[in-house]
């Protein structure tokens, strides 16, 4: 089976892994275990258009989820859960009765992977919107929005509410949504570049522009726009207010750690672990109130100041 794309290192039993693969009959989920055993979770294959964009991940109480979209030209594509045994992968709801399938996008794991948010952009209705509880079932939202209201973004916001960027015909714009009620903040005329990323009551987003796209900061009802400089966006994870990313803004393909609090004063590298060559820091991810990353094969751990960012251990040759 030729290897494609790794999703994940466990499975409900931690003892699995799972990825994408094209055996000749479509992408589909697979499941290695170290017996050595390798088999299809199961014979719907995934879109064409298949990226690990599409795959959400979380913890839940009963077991390991994982939420995809698959499907077949009798159902269409329609969401799909497994914890990595063949008996737990099936199909969560034919949301889209027929061939067309709901086409479900943007799966967002939050509120400490009990469930998940799907953006449900159907031919049924392009504002439906749903939620995957813990045990896989699907539920629709009512966002509040009106019926020409297309979701281009959304983030749900500590309290409850929704977080959206919504294209209304002429303008995009901010909309918050809770209870069911959708209030305009405010319109977001920018030209960006996926993804953006919501920290604190700040959007973050790459400005496309020339000669070099911009690091860019807005409030959530479209004001203040701080332009951060020419500093690359990769890995970027929200984090106190802020963003942690790589950049190699310091010197061209020189990638470091760097945070930025939304402002030109509070964008900063926050070590220059590999002087002249980068350290290439990846993945950032966000545990007990610090952002750990590998450098090199070394983990590393920062508060978002580089008087907070060392090196945890060094020298084990640990790439994962």
């Amino acid at each position: 089976v030729p290897f494609s794309q790794l999703i994940g290192a466990r499975d409900a039993a931690n003892a699995a892994a799972l990825f994408v693969a094209d055996d000749g009959s479509g992408q589909r989920l697979w499941r290695y275990t170290p017996a050595p055993s390798l088999s299809p979770l199961d014979n719907s294959p995934f879109d064409p258009d298949f990226n690990l964009d599409d795959i959400a991940f979380f913890a839940s109480a009963q077991a390991d989820q994982w939420v995809f979209p698959a499907g077949d030209e009798e159902f269409g594509y329609e969401p799909f859960n497994s914890n990595g045994t063949t008996a737990t992968t099936s199909v969560i709801a034919d949301a889209a009765p027929g061939n067309s399938g709901s086409g479900p996008q943007d799966l967002t794991a939050h509120d400490a992977g009990l469930y998940l948010l799907l953006n449900r952009r159907s031919t049924v209705n392009p504002n439906e919107f749903a939620t995957v509880d813990s045990v896989g079932v699907l539920s629709l939202v009512d966002l509040g929005l009106e019926d020409d209201d297309r979701i281009i973004e959304f983030f749900r916001e500590p309290g409850g509410s929704y977080l959206l960027l919504v294209d209304r015909g002429t303008d995009d714009y901010f909309v918050r949504s809770a209870g069911g009620v959708a209030t305009e903040l405010g319109v977001f005329d920018e030209d960006y570049r996926n993804p953006l990323i919501l920290s604190g009551d700040r959007v973050f987003f790459e400005r496309s522009g020339f000669p070099t796209d911009r690091i860019a900061s807005v409030n959530v009802d479209g004001t203040d726009l701080q332009e951060l400089g020419e500093v690359g966006f990769e890995g970027a994870i929200p984090f106190a207010d802020g963003v942690v990313f790589e950049s190699d803004r310091s010197v061209p393909g020189d990638a470091e750690p760097w945070f930025t609090d939304g402002t030109v004063a509070g964008t900063q590298a926050l070590d220059d672990i590999g002087p002249g060559r980068g350290s290439f820091p990846a993945p950032f991810f966000e545990f007990d109130g610090a952002v750990y990353f590998f450098a090199f094969t070394s983990p590393y751990v920062t508060d978002g100041t580089p008087a907070g960012t060392t090196a945890v251990w060094s020298g084990l040759g640990i790439n994962e």
